[in-house]
């Protein structure tokens, strides 16, 4: 009896959860994020690394392809 009752609870949020989603709307300027995490074993190395490569004529590139200058 707990089984039935539990998997129709189950059944009927997930066709409630997908009737709510269809109510929302999500709008775009076209602008793009990127976001990077890093889990690194000696932060200040990391750091100088991207300040490296911030000054680099590779970064100059990136920077000129994806529209951020």
């Amino acid at each position: 009896m707990f089984k039935k009752l539990l998997l129709s609870s189950f059944i009927l949020f997930c066709f409630s959860v997908n009737t709510v989603s269809d109510e929302v709307t999500m709008e775009s300027d076209g602008t793009i994020h990127e976001f990077n995490y890093f889990t690194v074993t000696d932060p200040q190395n990391f750091m100088m690394a991207l300040d490296k490569f911030d000054k680099s004529k590779c970064a100059e590139k990136w920077r000129n392809e994806s529209g951020l200058v």
